[in-house]
């Protein structure tokens, strides 16, 4: 939706217009190593909208056009459904007056885009913006660029900007909906795994892991092996492919992705068939590699491959989905975009 159809669908829910409208991106991870790792994150070019303006009872009124029959939250109040609790979270917390909210969002739900921190970021964007107030954003929201991925260092909260020349090199990101959605229990349940392979270790971190063959020798449990060994490979392979992006080898990349799929399918089990068969069929019609998005909660993968090759390989992907007689397979244009920023 564009910022005016948003701005004339506020007008229409408040009989005045916004005073701020604010979109904040989807996310994705071209690496994310599990717990206090690294990660190499990016904004996706498209996401969630919040129209704001305020008002003077100190009341927040959230309406979304993805919920067009649900009542308004309204806060301070009672318990906010389940489409919005989250958001009403967001908003108790921030340090601003009362407004009305129209919130829009164009990302897929359940597929490990970021769909939820986009609309929160976006709210809280626009609630600041009415009140001159700083929001505290995640690094992708607040720090993404086009043309860069972000470095992440989770356990230091650290972020900084790396060189991602797709287009120069001839290549494109794609992201395609596999329509499979394995839940936020499966990933709650590798990083519980994750910790109690640490714990039986006697390690806070994966990156005290210091002797790898050591550490998993001492852990006859597979599922704790592979846990760990996932976690260490997939923090160095973080630090291999930012030294591969600083030398500008994007297209090195590829490799990467699949060894980093490789390892959640085997160590961690977090693949799935529409997964698999997605990626083989995309390799096989020539691209450079992929992996899982958000895996465990997610339901999209990622692909790297030569700009040129794209609907070769989109047709490659269809043509699997229809001899399985699955549902059509959903792509996404995986450019890395902007940060949260107002609209005009």
């Amino acid at each position: 939706m564009s910022a005016e159809t948003l701005a004339a669908a506020f007008t229409e829910a408040y009989q005045r217009p916004p005073e701020a409208v604010w979109r904040a991106p989807a996310e994705a991870a071209l690496l994310e190593a599990p717990g206090d790792g690294l990660s190499l994150l990016f904004a996706l070019p498209f996401g969630a909208c919040a129209a704001a303006a305020r008002r003077d009872d100190g009341v927040l009124e959230v309406r979304s056009l993805q919920a067009a029959d649900a009542a308004p939250v309204l806060l301070p109040g009672g318990d906010a459904p389940s489409w919005a609790a989250g958001l009403a979270e967001s908003l108790r917390a921030l340090d601003a007056g009362g407004a009305s909210l129209l919130l829009d969002s164009e990302i897929l739900p359940r597929a490990g885009l970021g769909a939820a921190r986009a609309l929160r970021a976006a709210l809280a964007s626009a609630v600041c913006d009415l009140y001159d107030v700083a929001p505290a954003l995640g690094p992708v929201p607040s720090r993404a660029e086009p043309g860069h991925v972000l470095l992440h260092d989770a356990r230091s909260g650290l972020t900084g900007r790396l060189p991602f020349d797709a287009a120069g090199a001839g290549l494109a990101l794609l992201v395609i909906g596999t329509g499979v959605s394995p839940g936020r229990d499966a990933a709650a349940a590798r990083a519980a795994t994750l910790a109690k392979a640490l714990a039986s270790l006697g390690l806070a971190s994966p990156r005290e892991v210091t002797d790898l063959p050591a550490a998993l020798a001492a852990l006859p449990d597979p599922a704790l092996r592979g846990a760990v060994q996932h976690a260490v490979t997939e923090h160095h392979r973080v630090e291999a492919a930012a030294g591969l992006l600083r030398a500008g080898a994007v297209a090195e990349l590829g490799a990467m992705l699949t060894a980093s799929q490789m390892s959640l399918r085997d160590s961690c089990g977090a693949s799935w068939p529409e997964a698999d068969a997605a990626l083989d069929a995309a390799v096989r019609a020539g691209a450079r590699g992929g992996r899982l998005i958000g895996p465990g909660s997610g339901g999209c993968v990622l692909v790297l491959a030569a700009a040129d090759r794209l609907p070769t390989v989109r047709d490659a992907v269809k043509a699997t989905y229809t001899r399985r007689s699955w549902p059509p397979p959903v792509f996404l244009d995986g450019t890395p975009s902007t940060a949260a920023h107002p609209i005009p």
